[in-house]
């Protein structure tokens, strides 16, 4: 079948059409991966049925398990055993009475819920390291805390997700950073004039798109807007609203099973805030030290500084390690502290498994779906082909920022709109504007906003598509349903989408007349209050027809 045409869009389009409808995100998911290894198969069922199996088979990467070597670039399998091990801590401390210690210790010092959502977006700060690891953590951290303040787990869930992968590409010490280098070195970014397309080194190229990042500090921004000012509207505003009348979190549905048995009052009356902190504390200090020790830091007696660091590390195979260490870790002071016996452990290990087992089946789905989509029928390429097409250089950021949303909320990952969009830009400003090669970014200042709406655009994905791994892990760790916080990010994500992109038009007006740090400045502070007036909007729109 011919993959240059509108079909290899069909199997995202099911799949969003299916789980809107159906609210069945694993139905739809495997209705999608059956059209998209229809596709490629040419309509032979047999052929597909082999290639569906085949795809989900080696999405597991255990195939790769069979020398050390192979082992240690099982990403996707090194993430699954991540989770299974944060449900199994999740389960432990919660046994051990830890839990009910921090909540005690914390409700000392919030009183509002309020106070609560702020401490989630300040440990949200704080875990930027990896939108993996702070989608999958805080929400399991804060979730007994925001539960006493009667805040939706809808609501905790949307503060988690909305700001794990902007944090994630604004701090420059993160895991998206070190895989953002790699992927501008690859498309031409470098000192090395052989093949070089831009004369920079590609850290300080990331560093001077940071201004231009506008979705992402629109967004950040915004949520603390909105956590501050009380502003709410849509699916979560309806959520705060049972939940202030009824105490209840989950809008009316039957809250979300938790296979985790509570801990006994005696315990939850010995604990101390040490039984809590110790194991995130572990768990963050130890998958830290994974990375730098993989990435041959030399501090660690390496030879790397942190940004080589950072790219020669094994991310993945370090978020394992650091769960493995900090679970090991935490049963032998559980057991010497008696929070939990051993006789407990094969429960307690069971208990933590079943936690994650649905999100595990949803993510294999998921990486499956997006594979077929990214490697086989290449939608992104067709997308970025047909809707590239002759505008002023001036707007690029602005055409780049919304192409890269919709391809990335279509194949439901920002890295695969990153590695389709970067290389066509970097290819196209060139030839577009008659630039001999290389080219430097200090006489080519739309390079770094184009980088920073590429990148930004490529996030919007992660909060508009209910096939975004991320998405799956914040509700996983809020314990919230999926598609309540898929429906709330869109309405979350959608005002900040038409303030960015107003945002970029902005930049597109005054980049070359008033240069970088004007147009920043002016995109970003035009795009903030534009968004505040959407979110103004919005809730007096909601409460009008909640009059009604």
């Amino acid at each position: 079948m011919d993959m240059s045409s509108w079909i290899v869009v069909a199997p995202p389009l099911i799949v969003i059409l299916l789980a809107t409808i159906t609210k069945r995100i694993l139905f739809a998911l495997a209705l999608g991966i059956v059209s998209a290894s229809l596709i490629v198969a040419d309509g032979n069922i047999i052929d597909a049925c082999s290639y569906g199996l085949k795809r989900l088979v080696m999405t597991t990467q255990l195939e790769q398990v069979t020398s050390w070597a192979t082992f240690l670039s099982c990403s996707n399998l090194f993430v699954m055993l991540f989770l299974l091990l944060l449900g199994v801590l999740i389960t432990i401390i919660r046994r051990s009475g830890a839990a009910y210690a921090y909540g005690d210790f914390v409700m000392r010092r919030i009183s509002s819920a309020k106070g609560a959502q702020i401490a989630s977006l300040l440990l949200s700060n704080l875990f930027f390291i990896d939108d993996y690891f702070g989608g999958i953590t805080i929400g399991s951290v804060m979730q007994p805390i925001t539960d006493r303040f009667s805040v939706p787990r809808v609501k905790l869930a949307l503060l988690v997700s909305s700001l794990a992968a902007p944090l994630a590409i604004l701090v420059p010490l993160s895991t998206w950073v070190a895989d953002l280098i790699g992927q501008l070195r690859n498309s031409g970014v470098g000192l090395d004039n052989t093949g070089t397309i831009i004369s920079c080194d590609p850290y300080s190229f990331y560093l001077s798109a940071i201004p231009f990042m506008m979705y992402a500090i629109i967004l950040v921004g915004s949520v603390w807007y909105m956590v501050a000012t009380g502003t709410s509207y849509g699916l979560v505003a309806r959520h705060e609203r049972y939940a202030r009348a009824t105490g209840e979190l989950f809008g009316g549905k039957i809250p979300v099973a938790r296979h985790v048995v509570d801990a006994s009052d005696e315990r939850k009356k010995t604990s101390t805030i040490l039984d809590f902190m110790l194991p995130i504390a572990l768990l963050f200090v130890l998958t830290v030290i994974g990375v730098l020790w993989t990435g041959d830091w030399y501090y660690f007696g390496g030879l790397n500084d942190f940004v080589a660091t950072l790219q020669n590390a094994r991310i993945f195979f370090s978020l394992f390690t650091g769960g493995l260490c900090a679970v090991l870790i935490t049963i032998i002071y559980y057991v010497t502290r008696k929070r939990i016996t051993i006789a407990e452990l094969p429960q307690l290990i069971r208990e933590g498994g079943m936690l994650m087992f649905g999100s595990l089946g949803m993510l294999l789905f998921i990486w499956t779906l997006s594979g077929i989509i990214r490697d086989d029928l290449k939608t992104g390429v067709y997308l970025a082909d047909l809707l590239v097409g002759q505008v002023q250089a001036a707007f690029f950021p602005l055409m780049f920022f919304a192409l890269a949303a919709f391809i990335s909320t279509l194949i439901g990952t920002a890295w695969g709109a990153l590695g389709i969009l970067i290389p066509l830009a970097f290819d196209m400003v060139p030839a577009f504007l008659s630039l001999p090669l290389p080219i430097d970014i200090v006489q080519v200042p739309l390079l770094s906003a184009l980088l920073g709406a590429i990148i930004c655009g490529s996030v919007v994905g992660n909060h508009m598509s209910p096939i975004a791994d991320v998405i799956v892990m914040s509700a996983t760790s809020a314990g919230a349903y999926h598609l309540d916080l898929v429906r709330s990010q869109i309405q979350l994500t959608v005002p900040t989408v038409f303030a960015s992109l107003l945002a970029y038009y902005i930049v597109g007006l005054t980049l070359d007349s008033s240069g970088s740090l004007v147009s920043a400045v002016s995109g970003i502070c035009g795009g903030l209050v534009a968004n505040v007036f959407f979110l103004h909007l919005l809730q007096w729109i909601d409460i009008k027809r909640k009059g009604n």
